[in-house]
């Protein structure tokens, strides 16, 4: 049995508990929250028969066997490196981290406690994605990609109406990009590789980055980026090649997808019931616990996409206060 913690009471962490009950050989044991009487209550609600206030006492513990964290980005390293270090697994919520640099340190605290840490990237470990990235080849040579990810936030409103939700606050790593955007980016890499160069330009409310658009160079190929969390789109992404241009109606939560090739057919492909899905990526980070699978391939994309992630926010002008850095 493998016994897990959450850190974090959101919505995503209730997506992740449903995943992980799914999950043959795992429980979740324990929650942990700044304020016990929280992490009790969250702990109950879910049969947990642990809950911590103490990042300390939790990595102490000798019935938490791993840990999946979802707590602000700020604190993703510092948290992340203190359970590694005390020979826990981690799956951590994207992005892991707000640099390569400290992404790197992670992965290095993983490997000297012979532990397995994995980035919450949940659209690129979908059956969706990997139908995706086998069609490329069905486009004869690639020219550009329109990739899209604009959702009205449920926090927008009370952002307005004068509060500050904890995804409106820049002094915990958060905006458009990092909430949203990082999905496009991920999944520009996972599809294409790096970039040699991003533009871009970010609108704000404040300081806060609200929605945004990036322009990456792969030579004779474009990929364009767009993203927001104070606007909702209808449209569907695209894959443009010589031969033919893939659609697909939701690039980070799936639907439909099919090919529309140059002559005017259409081939449908399997695409899948739109929705939010934690389930691929929730089995793939079990199966590396368990030997299964190794996580090679999965932390060169996070690393890679820590990198870009770091040039679009300099191509964006993003800045973040020197505490969100801190490991």
């Amino acid at each position: 049995m493998i016994r897990m913690a959450v850190i974090g009471r959101g919505w995503i962490t209730e997506k992740w508990i449903g995943a992980a009950q799914k999950v043959p050989g795992v429980a979740v044991t324990a929650a942990y929250s700044r304020n016990l009487a929280d992490a009790r209550a969250f702990a109950q609600a879910h049969g947990a028969p642990l809950w911590f206030d103490s990042l300390e006492a939790l990595c102490a513990s000798r019935e938490v066997d791993g840990v999946y964290v979802a707590s602000p980005i700020a604190l993703h390293a510092r948290q992340t490196i203190a359970l590694l270090e005390a020979g826990k697994h981690v799956l951590v919520e994207k992005p892991m981290t707000v640099s390569r640099a400290n992404a790197e340190k992670m992965f290095q605290a993983a490997q000297a406690h012979g532990v397995v840490l994995m980035e919450g990237l949940r659209s690129v470990h979908t059956p969706y994605m990997a139908a995706i990235r086998n069609s490329l080849p069905k486009l004869g040579v690639l020219r550009k990609a329109r990739l899209s990810y604009c959702q009205y936030s449920s926090k927008f409103d009370a952002y307005k109406a004068g509060q500050l939700p904890n995804t409106f606050n820049p002094a915990l790593g958060n905006g458009a990009l990092m909430d949203l955007g990082v999905y496009l980016v991920a999944g520009m890499i996972h599809l294409f590789g790096m970039p040699r160069a991003l533009t871009g330009h970010s609108g704000f409310l404040g300081t806060w980055e609200a929605n945004g658009a990036l322009l990456a160079d792969y030579g004779a190929m474009q990929a364009e980026l767009s993203y927001s969390k104070i606007s909702q789109s209808a449209l569907p992404s695209e894959i443009q090649g010589e031969k033919g241009t893939l659609v697909i109606d939701h690039f980070a939560d799936g639907g439909r997808l099919y090919i529309r090739y140059r002559g005017g057919e259409t081939e449908e492909l399997e695409g899948c019931a739109p929705g939010i899905s934690l389930d691929a990526e929730t089995r793939d980070f079990f199966d590396m616990v368990k030997g299964k699978a190794q996580p090679a391939d999965w932390q060169a994309l996070s690393l890679n996409t820590a990198q870009v992630m770091e040039e679009a926010r300099a191509a964006l002008g993003i800045h973040f206060p020197p505490e969100v850095f801190a490991v």
